[in-house]
């Protein structure tokens, strides 16, 4: 036997990498029988990848080849040479697809028992049975490549769950593939690029840290179950109180030094703390819904955290530097400037029977004093009203309009003979201080007419669970939103634009004063130049001031627009601060059953256009 490094030794007995006895046994045999004999080593990899190329099979022995389309041209343009020779380097390209565990990927679904099976088989004997030493390249190079597609893109297709899908992926171009695989490989550094690939996001790096910590509680903690015995406030002593602050001690919410004879002002502090990161109301006092957030497994949180790093790859591929990300399950907006988190603010989203689809685009301009065209979902209710108090329409600003667009007269409709179901006209509610929309609203095209707006109703962003909107998102500060957006205009869009609204506050001032004044006791002269805002430079701030006291619905654009992400994540993490938030549309165990599936091929053809290189 020749001379094994320390490394392969390592392999060989199981340390660090340890094979189970059923894993060493699992020795794949797709060797020809004795009368088709292949004496080279790349004629044996031809006789293989042969049937492959022609679409016959997609098997290596019992291991289903992942993506043959590439796996097998790959080794038809390299005229069936092996690729990893150096089977000491083949050792730590094995050490890397077993890391697919920490990013929340299962080491399995990239033949890792089968390759360490034939690695320890095969190093035990010289490599001397060139039928196994073939199968273990192709499936070594087919775990490389779906692996790599697997933390760039992600391992489930998002638009199997979400019919609104429609961000971008990194797409495979075979030649790209070829070379860069095998000039990594001549480098000796796969692992490193392999791991260059995942998400590059500090939220996504936070996530594989909590996921080692769960697992790891998941795996040694001691979890008894707390019961729920009655509400539990400042200073009450109760036997509950152990098992809860064990559990907080043991998720790093409370000092092991604490006292917890009683339920004192620093345990108060911790149990606070534990609910705000648990989508709970922060009131420190524990109620049944913290007993039951407390008696979560550890397993579980785990699993939370792995199905949202999978929705984290699904987004990484298509950042930009400055981007606003809605977080749906968080009931959050982030705004992100040079890929940093630069303003937040809190949202109201869709409820469970009108729920916001999850889709990209791009927010283009604002409107300003917007008019509300009610949902013809809202008339019932609103008809309704008006039959009880006719003056209804007139309290709330409605105007009516046909289909055209025309408007219509109210005082025609006789409310008590009509129908809501059969009612023709859109109600459309004036721009006013109670506007549905509120002030300004913030437009992005898509086939759902979703959009951002400001809401009269601001006591709903007190609530925990704010999901009760008819689809469109509710923003708690959307005047900030609207000056941090306009302020990123040139300064000649600025002043563009406050000329134009010093123009219209003149014209109004001018018309004013004529109506106040009898003809023959004034004589307005034209200006030649109209009225000029005493500031030097123009600013976001004083341009919405000024559209807002116009009263006007007027769109204001943006210079360039912003990308906007809509997602859901039930477990994220910002400023080193993890979060689990409730699933409220039900979206997680859909995805957790699509992670935990065993994958199957892939046909992935060479004629794509590539838009991102996996290696």
């Amino acid at each position: 036997m020749k001379n094994l490094t320390s490394f392969t030794l390592l392999l060989i007995l199981g340390l660090p990498i340890h094979a189970s006895a059923s894993e060493q046994a699992q020795v794949i045999d797709t060797a020809p029988n004795s009368q088709h004999i292949i004496e080279t080593q790349d004629g044996i990899i031809e006789h293989i990848i042969e049937p492959m190329l022609l679409g016959r099979v997609s098997n290596v022995g019992e291991q289903a080849i992942i993506s043959p389309y590439l796996t097998s041209h790959l080794y038809q343009q390299r005229q069936y040479l092996d690729l990893w020779q150096d089977k000491d380097y083949a050792a730590s390209i094995l050490e890397a697809i077993k890391g697919a565990d920490d990013e929340g990927l299962y080491k399995e679904d990239y033949h890792y028992q089968a390759l360490m099976s034939l690695y320890q088989t095969q190093a035990l004997n010289d490599w001397n049975d060139p039928y196994q030493v073939a199968e273990f390249d192709i499936l070594l190079t087919d775990a490389v490549i779906t692996y790599a597609t697997h933390l760039i893109n992600g391992k489930v297709n998002p638009s199997t769950l979400e019919k609104t899908w429609n961000y971008d992926e990194s797409i495979i171009k075979l030649d790209t593939i070829v070379a860069e695989l095998n000039r990594h490989v001549d480098q000796r550094d796969v692992a490193q690029r392999l791991l260059s690939l995942s998400p590059q996001l500090d939220a996504y790096t936070q996530l594989k840290s909590a996921l080692k910590k769960y697992r790891l509680l998941a795996d040694t903690a001691d979890f008894p179950n707390i019961k729920y015995q009655g509400l539990i406030k400042a200073g009450s002593v109760t036997p509950t109180l152990a098992l809860i602050a064990d559990r907080l001690i043991q998720l790093n919410y409370l000092s092991p030094q604490a006292d917890i004879s009683n339920y004192s002002h620093e345990f108060v502090g911790a149990v606070r703390a534990y609910q705000s990161s648990h989508s709970l109301q922060a009131d420190g006092i524990i109620g049944k819904g913290t007993i039951n957030s407390l008696n979560v497994p550890f397993a579980y949180r785990a699993d939370q955290i792995r199905i949202n790093m999978e929705r984290a790859r699904w987004l990484s591929s298509d950042l930009s530097q400055e981007y606003i990300i809605i977080n749906l399950a968080g009931y959050e907006l982030w705004m992100y400037k040079d890929g940093q988190l630069d303003w937040q603010t809190d949202i109201v989203i869709g409820k469970i029977s009108s729920k916001t689809p999850i889709f990209k685009s791009r927010i283009s301009y604002l409107v300003v004093n917007p008019t509300w065209t009610v949902p013809r979902s809202i008339n019932p209710g609103l008809i309704n009203k008006i039959k009880r108090d006719p003056s209804y329409i007139d309290k709330q600003h409605y105007m009516l309009k046909d289909s055209s667009g025309k408007k219509v007269d109210i005082l025609a409709i006789d409310w008590q003979e009509v129908d809501p179901e059969k009612f023709k006209y859109w109600f459309v509610q004036k721009p006013w201080k109670n506007n549905a929309l509120g002030q300004v609203k913030f437009i992005f095209p898509n086939r759902d007419a979703i959009y951002l707006h400001d809401t009269p109703t601001k006591y709903l962003f007190s609530l925990t669970d704010r999901a009760f909107s008819h689809g469109c998102i509710r923003i708690k500060n959307p005047l900030e939103l609207a000056e941090k957006l306009l302020n990123e205009n040139r300064p000649a869009t600025l002043e563009k634009n406050l000329q134009i609204q010093n123009n219209k506050l003149a014209k109004r001032r001018e018309e004013s004063q004529l109506n106040n004044l009898s003809t023959d006791q004034v004589s307005v002269a034209p200006r030649s130049e109209p009225l000029q805002s005493p500031l030097t430079q123009p600013s976001a701030d004083e341009l919405l001031k000024k559209t807002f006291a116009l009263g006007e619905t007027q769109k204001l654009y943006l210079d360039e627009p912003m990308d906007i992400l809509i997602m859901y994540w039930t477990a994220a993490s910002s400023k080193g601060k993890l979060t689990f938030y409730h699933d409220v549309y039900k979206r997680d165990e859909p995805l957790m059953l699509q992670l935990k599936r065993p994958i199957t091929p892939t046909a992935l053809s060479a004629g794509v256009e590539m838009k991102s290189v996996i290696f």
